[in-house]
């Protein structure tokens, strides 16, 4: 046995006779035969139930701690909670060597909890968890079958091959991201929903290819991602400062409305005129839309912070709108490559100035203006008329969309 082994089996042993067996905590032999899913969303009960403790407890800052430790964002070059993670999966293999081993010699010893391994790891990493945190997730019920029962030559985590190891590390990570990007407990910050979406559209920024339609081929390396997590971090700082109630449209607006339209070759330093970067971005923005809603209701109502000028966040979603509709076939042929989305967005332009000097009805205003200017023909690079675009009726749709927020802005 290994020095390693020696200090963990040792924690493991003082964490034992510490802490009184919980009816309510789970033995690593049962947690080894549930289904992913259940493991997945029990760890996540796990951390958020230490985040939960630490906070009633009166330690908000060791709470941060653990997200920072184990919630990890995609695109963040930090890689400290990865290696948070893959501690606290080492820990399970050899935990569960050690229990499987312990027991086979004494039968009536205490069997080893998933909540002695994860105790052990935030000890290890300076967080002193209550003993409240053995029953955090005394409720929890699997949802699926279980995986079965071990073979006669299994014992546990700790006998895995080197891929199966791999894959039980893994399911750690996924258990956390799926936790973080699903739920929302109050240790997590009352910007929950904004920092949520973050995480989402950076990991999107990253993974998302872009196309040159000149060249007809992808574009293998750019600077799509660092332009696209840009238009993240717009969305993100204006969500942190707005109301709850409207905080995830305007993650969306505002990290659309920064999305590039041009992006670099930076392998050849080609500057790519004609691509998919815009719509790319825009899908990138959205990608966390639904999730930010249900974070957002589980939150406590947020006061904003910054003052918002309504008919500028009209011509904001208005923006968004036009772009949109230019990507879209669903009304007609995708027109990105016209005149449409230049007057579209003069049309949404158009409606600012009568919004903000209407006495009332300001958002009627805007969309009265805006769509007034509309395109009634919209055109190639050739200049020729581009047949069945429905310009009008895609703009005035983003007229709509401007009103909308701008009623919800002033509400």
């Amino acid at each position: 046995m290994n020095l390693r082994s020696k200090l963990l089996v040792s924690a493991f042993l003082c964490a034992a006779m510490l802490v009184t067996t919980s009816a309510h905590a789970m033995e690593l032999q049962q947690f080894e035969l549930m289904a992913d899913d259940d493991q997945y969303r029990y760890i996540g009960d796990l951390l958020w139930g230490a985040m939960k403790v630490l906070r009633d407890g009166g330690k908000p800052e060791a709470a941060g701690q653990v997200s920072k430790l184990f919630l990890h964002d995609p695109s963040d070059d930090d890689q400290t909670s990865t290696d948070a993670v893959i501690d606290f999966g080492k820990e399970m293999v050899s935990a569960s060597a050690y229990d499987a081993k312990h027991v086979s010699e004494d039968p009536n010893a205490r069997r080893l909890q998933v909540e002695d391994v994860m105790r052990v790891t935030l000890k290890d990493l300076g967080i002193e968890v209550p003993d409240s945190f053995m029953t955090v997730a005394g409720t929890f019920k699997p949802a699926l079958p279980p995986k079965g029962k071990r073979g006669d030559n299994d014992t546990g985590f700790g006998t895995t091959s080197q891929p199966e190891m791999f894959l039980t590390l893994q399911f750690l990570q996924i258990a956390l991201s799926k936790r973080a990007l699903s739920e929302v407990d109050v240790a997590a910050g009352p910007d929950a929903d904004c920092t949520s979406t973050a995480g989402e559209c950076n990991a999107a920024c990253g993974r998302l290819s872009i196309y040159d339609a000149d060249r007809e081929g992808v574009v293998e390396q750019s600077d799509f991602a660092s332009q696209c997590q840009r238009s993240c971090s717009a969305g993100t700082d204006s969500c942190k400062v707005q109301d709850s109630r409207n905080s995830c449209y305007t993650f969306v607006y505002h990290c659309i409305d920064t999305c590039p339209w041009t992006v670099t070759d930076t392998y050849n330093d080609f500057s790519v005129e004609h691509s998919n970067a815009f719509q790319q971005c825009s899908a990138a923005c959205i990608t966390g839309y639904t999730d930010c809603q249900k974070i957002s209701a589980k939150l406590a109502p947020r006061k904003r912070t910054a003052t918002f000028d309504a008919c500028q966040e009209a011509q904001g979603a208005c923006y968004s709108g036009c772009m949109r509709s230019a990507f879209s076939d669903a009304e007609g042929p995708t027109i990105e490559f016209t005149d449409f989305p230049d007057k579209c967005a003069e049309a949404c332009f158009n409606g600012v100035a009568p919004c903000r000097s209407a006495a009332a009805q300001k958002c009627e205003e805007f969309t009265q203006k805006c769509a007034a200017t509309c395109p009634q023909v919209v055109t190639d690079g050739d200049g020729s008329e581009v047949e069945n675009a429905n310009g009008t009726s895609r703009c005035e749709l983003a007229c709509k969309e401007g009103q909308a927020f701008c009623t919800s802005i002033l509400q």
